[in-house]
């Protein structure tokens, strides 16, 4: 069998009285005792004692040794619930180039539960037998358990507008329904709320997204939730197995609907399509936008025009360590072909729990010409400075080999970062990190009782007894954040002056910009959204403020972050969050 070949076999997954069976035999460990070695596996998907992950449809062994795939079949893997007593068959995929051995369901493990993972008769490749494997974890509460709303407030905290999510029995999100009056009433959550807009979502049977689409107008009938409702953006997502067990996801989106006014139609009209390549444990490898069909005018052909595309690559604990940004097809005329111009990229190093340790960004590819060589020219560097407890305590930033300027962090009792402190020249010794570095500003972070960031004061003047941190530094500005119910960020509001009363943290301070927070059900951060100016009508929080970026934050199944994106122009259609926006 050649390297990187997969092999899949059927095992049962046994119910909690097959299990006591099992161990009552004395757990069918065969001759495993035979070797003194520790035992191989290398990490797994979900963790040991994991809570609160997804309702996965597989679980993924790593390991630090080949296994012998002829041997799959005289394998036993048990999956038991307390609340559970069913058989439930399992795929068995087994990546030899990876080391890893993914278990299948038919459908997605349930909600709220205990689950005990136990593998026996796994053999290595030079063939003993593998000590006995066994993980527990628990699953996450359905969606439908956590509150579906998410209010928006003004600067002054009163309401002026929520989204409602609606749920089906499963735990889908099918609709998050915008409202926008609170109708003739005047009272907000009661049944004549003004719907603005709202988005319908599809699944197929394993819980996977297929189809979304938004509706921002009733239709012929004036009944919103209604067949004739008129959509104005449709997504189809499509996906398809790959060699090494990993999957290509396909978004294609359609603004014109077409003569029948209905999305997922023949006569939909393709904007665009984005493509995204994992591997067998959900990671992105790459992601292409494509936004012209090319000379040919057919979709999906190989002479298709990107706007844009990214690789990414994560180190052995699943962090990401480099990201590639291509600008252009080459000389072949082909994206995704070995010859893709490389724009720039990112090099980053962090700690095993996540802490960002060193981030660099390459820019040119050096006097070889040749990217990823030990000459590229780093244009910006930030690295991290971690105390004993792996806290970073001081960031720096570089621009090619020279340093620009740092910033000390300092930690409350709690062990949340407090205040942050900036320097900006390293004073007459000419040496950085010594006591005469010249201090340019300072921030102090305040929480709520909850510990949720509520304001961050900017200080940049001394004040006149010319010392830093007493009780004449003059501010420069803040940040106040708006929270949700559940203490979700909605906005976080930044002033830049004290306003016509000269008084801080006054009602008439000016506000210089803000940030919104779009959130998920499980209140993570799915965008930022970030506006610079208060459009035609000079009015903060309206529609027609001027976003100056974004950024999407991508999570696996469990919640944590596994990819985050920044872009800061809108692309040649000049209209954001289509396809050619671009870093």
């Amino acid at each position: 069998m050649n390297v990187g070949e997969r092999t899949s076999q059927r095992l049962w997954l046994l119910g909690v009285g097959s299990l006591l069976a099992l161990t009552a035999c004395g757990g069918g460990g065969g001759d495993s005792s035979n070797t003194d070695d520790p035992p191989p596996l290398r990490s797994s998907t979900p963790g040991n004692n994991a809570n609160n992950i997804g309702v996965v449809d597989n679980l993924t062994l790593r390991f630090n040794l080949g296994l012998d795939p002829a041997q799959l079949d005289a394998a036993n893997a048990l999956l038991v619930s307390p609340t559970s007593t069913r058989s439930i068959v399992l795929d068995k995929t087994l990546n030899t180039a990876a080391n890893a051995l993914v278990l299948s369901t038919a459908t997605p493990l349930d909600y709220s539960t205990g689950y005990r993972l136990t593998v026996t008769g796994l053999r290595s490749n030079n063939g003993p037998v593998l000590p006995m494997i066994q993980l527990a974890f628990r699953t996450r509460e359905p969606l439908r358990a956590k509150p579906g709303r998410r209010v928006s407030r003004s600067a002054d905290g009163a309401i002026n507008g929520y989204w409602q999510s609606v749920f089906d029995t499963a735990g889908n999100e099918i609709r998050d329904i915008s409202y926008n009056d609170a109708g003739s009433d005047g009272q907000w959550f009661t049944d004549d709320d003004v719907v603005d807009q709202y988005w319908q979502f599809d699944y197929n049977s394993r819980r996977q997204l297929i189809r979304r689409a938004i509706f921002r107008a009733p239709g012929a009938d004036g009944q919103w939730f209604s067949d004739d409702d008129t959509p104005s953006l449709c997504h189809s997502l499509s996906r398809s197995a790959k060699p090494d067990g990993g999957e290509t996801l396909r978004t294609v989106r359609s603004f014109d609907v077409g003569a029948d006014g209905r999305c997922f139609s023949s006569d939909d009209v393709i904007a665009s399509y984005t493509e995204e390549e994992r591997d067998v444990q959900g990671f992105l490898l790459r992601e292409t936008v494509f936004i012209d069909a090319g000379a040919d005018g057919r979709w999906s052909s190989s002479d298709d025009i990107a706007s844009r595309s990214s690789s990414f690559a994560y180190d052995a604990f699943g962090h990401l360590s480099k990201d590639v940004f291509f600008s252009g097809a080459g000389a072949d005329g082909q994206w995704l072909t070995a010859d893709d111009e490389v724009g720039h990229y990112t090099l980053r190093t962090v700690t095993t729990s996540g802490e960002l340790r060193q981030r660099t960004l390459f820019n040119a590819a050096g006097d070889d010409g040749i990217w990823f060589t030990g000459d590229d020219v780093p244009a910006q560097q930030f690295t991290s400075l971690l105390d004993s407890q792996g806290r970073v305590i001081r960031t720096t930033n570089s621009t090619g080999n020279n340093i620009t300027g740092y910033t000390r962090i300092d930690y409350n009792a709690e062990g949340r970062p407090w205040r942050r402190s900036f320097f900006d020249d390293w004073g007459a010794d000419l040496s950085w990190f010594t006591p005469d570095d010249v201090q340019s500003s300072y921030a102090v972070i305040t929480y709520t009782p909850a510990g949720v960031e509520a304001r961050v004061i900017q200080y940049a003047q001394a004040g006149a007894d010319g010392r830093w941190f007493t009780n004449d530094d003059i501010p420069n500005g803040y940040s106040d954040t708006v929270l949700d119910e559940l203490l979700h960020p909605l906005r976080r509001i930044h002033y830049r002056s004290a306003g016509v009363d000269g008084r801080w943290f006054s009602k008439d301070d000016s506000i210089e910009r803000y940030t919104r927070f779009v959130n998920d059900a499980r209140g993570l951060v799915q965008r930022k959204l970030h506006y610079g100016d208060n459009g035609e009508d000079g009015q903060w929080f309206s529609l027609d403020d001027g976003l100056a970026s974004w950024e999407q934050f991508d999570y696996d199944p469990d919640g944590a972050l596994i990819n985050h994106r920044i872009f800061g122009d809108p692309g040649h259609d000049g209209i954001w969050f289509t396809a050619d926006d671009r870093p």
